[in-house]
Order: structure tokens, then sequence, then C-alpha cells
């Protein structure tokens, strides 16, 4: 376990849902925030259609996979379909001390292991509104990836290891939701914030706390709707 007290950077894991438009919100903070920047995950898969080859991912081979594993450079590793994913150690970025948002799109799985390992880590979960919504922005992904969603949520609900949820209804309102979190973060944690603004703060975020009891019920009512419906089929 490290202690990220003395650091200056912030440390932020955003997971969702593929299809919960995680890649198109960290992109347009990237825009938006000049502290900003992404650590890319390492995969074996194919680049998708618009990818970038060093931003959201490093793509590299399964033997140049298997030699960062083997070098101790990996961690958060997982298996998805038949691709594998793994974060590069984060300490030597952490120690570059240089006041950066340092953004992560990860699965659940390698995000509790981050929040394990440096628990000061901003949690962030994203979901679309509606199911309906989340098909159409999988596309020809579509329901094949639906069962693994629903797992994430099961498990995030169970580990109570997330900070916020953020509901992706409209965009510019998500990626306002998101800066207000993380300026949140950051002036609570370096203690530049007063009473007053704390206030504001909570007037503005108290709907995307995670335990928040409509929070909750939102993704019990988007769990057990899906699942009522695989078991009539």
């Amino acid at each position: 376990m490290n202690n990220l007290n003395n650091l200056n950077n912030l440390l932020v894991v955003i997971s969702g849902p593929s299809g919960s438009g995680k890649s198109t919100i960290i992109k347009n903070l990237l825009e938006r925030r000049n502290n900003a920047e992404q650590i890319s995950t390492y995969t074996t898969r194919e680049p998708r259609v618009g990818e970038s080859r060093e931003k959201q991912y490093k793509f590299i081979s399964d033997r140049e996979y298997l030699e960062l594993l083997k070098s101790n450079k990996l961690m958060a590793c997982s298996k998805i379909e038949n691709d594998y994913y793994g974060m590069p150690v984060l300490e030597d970025k952490l120690n570059e001390n240089n006041n950066k948002d340092l953004l992560i799109d990860m699965g659940v799985s390698g995000g509790l292991e981050i929040k394990e390992k440096f628990p000061e880590t901003v949690m962030i979960y994203v979901i679309p509104e509606t199911e309906e919504q989340l098909l159409r922005q999988r596309g020809a992904r579509g329901k094949t990836r639906q069962s693994r969603g629903l797992k994430q949520i099961e498990r995030i609900m169970e580990s109570k290891s997330y900070d916020w949820l953020v509901i992706n209804g409209d965009l510019e309102e998500t990626i306002g939701n998101i800066e207000n979190i993380l300026d949140f973060m950051r002036k609570k944690k370096f203690g530049d914030i007063g009473e007053e603004e704390r206030k504001i703060y909570r007037e503005k975020l108290g709907k995307l706390v995670f335990l928040n009891e409509k929070n909750i019920k939102f993704l019990n009512d988007f769990y057990n709707r899906d699942k009522e419906e695989r078991t009539n089929e």
C-alpha cells in the first residue's frame, strides 16, 4: 500500500461498461484541462478504427506483453476475451510530482487493484442512463458484452470502493460533473477549500456520491431489469 499524501499528482480511475463513453469523456477532459494526462494501458488486442496507438492504449504483441510481465513492469493485469491488458507500474509516474491529474481508463478488477495499492485514488464509475443507450453506443459489440458489464456493476456495489457515480446522458453535463469532482478532490487533498466553497461543492456533487441512495437504486434497477429480461428469454 502506497501513500499519495506527499505527492501533488491526483490519480483518477474511470471505469464503466464497454460502451459507456469513457474514451470520449477522457478525450474531452484532456482537451479541456491543461494539467490532465492519460496513463496508457498496454493491450495485445488490435486497435479499433480511430484509436491512437499512444494515448488510450499501447498496442503490443503477446511476446512483448509477457516480457513486461516477467520484468515486473505491469500491474492491474487482466484477460478479456482473447486479449491481455495491463497498466505500467505507477510509482515512477507518480514520483514525477508534476501536479497532474493522471487519468486511467480501467476495468473494475484493475481499478480495485490500483485502489488497494494507492488508497487515495479517486474512483469514478460511468454508466449510461439506459440499457438501450449502452447497446447503441456499443454498436456491433452489442449484447455480447452485456453480462460482463453487469458483473462489473455487481462487483462495484459489493466492494464499496468507488467514490462517484456519473450517469452519462448528456456528454457536456457528464464532463462538467467529472471536472467538478476533480476540482473538489484536488482542493480537498491540498487543503485549498474553505467551508463556504465546500458547501457549494456539496450541492454540486451530492447527487454523484456513489453510495447516494438514489444511485444505489439506479444501479439495482439497471442490473435487475436486465437480469429479469435474460431470465425470461
